[in-house]
């Protein structure tokens, strides 16, 4: 990664905070809800009851921290990449398997234990083929930061809020930061960030040809039935965080209800320059709280009182993510 432009891009953010008003620390509060009346869960696989504490403890309330002068934010969190791939047997091309893919976007690993969020409808294709028994379809999630990819399976997800939650199983090698999720949608000084990938056609080709190269095709059996898999054999050429052109992007919240009719309640939005293409991507506080997921980027409004257009990304908050874990928590104990 180009650790200079982060430091510039960084360096003007923190320019931006410094003239802001800054507030005290105060005590941790307890999560603020969201009306139940339209949930849509649906509860796509189901996980053991030993899995669950590890869920749990993502619903923990953050401590509170202090805003100070000059504040600087620190990035350590990086986005997962999603692929949606299907797998054809090729007998003209000396019988082999062929892989194709459709560049979903990110996700956003929560803990060591494989628990992902996403947005839905990166794997509504997944889902509709799932459900048609094409056994030879299969998401992908590939973490730069340990250059490994595995298979990502859904666990619940909600077309309102375009929320996913899945679950991975991690190789011991795998560098995953506990993730902690904001409280309340109301973020310190109203600012949020992400990071995203500047270049997805390189994602789309170049690394997802590497990752193919990496990895092995075949059967296994679960519950008396042929099931396809593709599983990781060798290292991932030209792969990792110096890889990608991953850069930060941020902003103050902005109401555009008025505008935007397709807002729903739990859904916020930011003045970015988010990229198209980069759906699923985590939203962050100052303090790297986890904010939301990115359900929209890249999207053009018009600012009526000035008559000039500005860039949005449109994010579904942490209540409807909370919410949805419970769910899923309530539904498996």
């Amino acid at each position: 990664m180009d650790r200079l432009r982060f430091l510039k891009i960084l360096g003007m953010w923190t320019a931006a905070l410094a003239g802001r008003q800054l507030i005290a620390a105060e005590p941790a509060s307890p999560a603020q809800q969201l009306p139940a009346q339209h949930d849509d869960f649906v509860i796509v696989r189901r996980s053991p009851q030993s899995h669950l504490p590890n869920l749990e403890s993502l619903l923990a309330i953050p401590p509170r921290k202090p805003l100070r002068k000059n504040h600087k934010i620190i990035v350590e969190r990086y986005p997962e990449v999603i692929y949606h791939c299907d797998f054809q047997w090729d007998g003209n091309a000396g019988s082999k398997w062929d892989a194709c893919a459709l560049y979903g976007g990110s996700a956003l690993l929560l803990n060591r234990s494989g628990f992902f969020i996403s947005a839905h409808h990166l794997f509504t294709d997944h889902l509709t083929e799932k459900n048609q028994e094409n056994n030879k379809c299969t998401m992908l999630l590939y973490d730069p930061a340990s250059n490994i990819f595995t298979e990502a399976f859904p666990l619940i997800y909600s077309k309102r809020y375009d929320l996913l939650l899945g679950r991975v199983n991690l190789p011991p090698n795998a560098r995953v930061t506990k993730t902690f999720i904001s409280p309340t949608d109301e973020p310190p000084l109203h600012y949020v960030y992400t990071t995203i990938f500047a270049d997805p056609g390189y994602i789309k080709k170049d690394l997802f040809v590497n990752i193919i190269s990496a990895g092995e095709p075949g059967f296994t059996l679960r519950n008396g039935k042929r099931r396809f898999q593709f599983t990781q054999t060798r290292h991932v050429q030209n792969g990792g965080l110096g890889s990608l052109n991953m850069v930060v992007s941020c902003g103050e919240l902005k109401d555009i209800k008025e505008q935007y009719k397709e807002l729903v309640d739990g859904q916020y939005s930011f003045v970015s320059t988010t990229a198209k293409g980069n759906s699923g991507s985590p939203i962050f506080d100052v303090h790297s709280n986890l904010m939301g997921v990115l359900s929209k980027g890249g999207e053009d409004l018009l600012d009526q009182p000035t008559g000039k257009n500005y860039n949005v990304g449109i994010y579904t908050g942490p209540l409807a993510m909370r919410r949805m874990i419970q769910a899923y928590i309530n539904a498996c104990a």
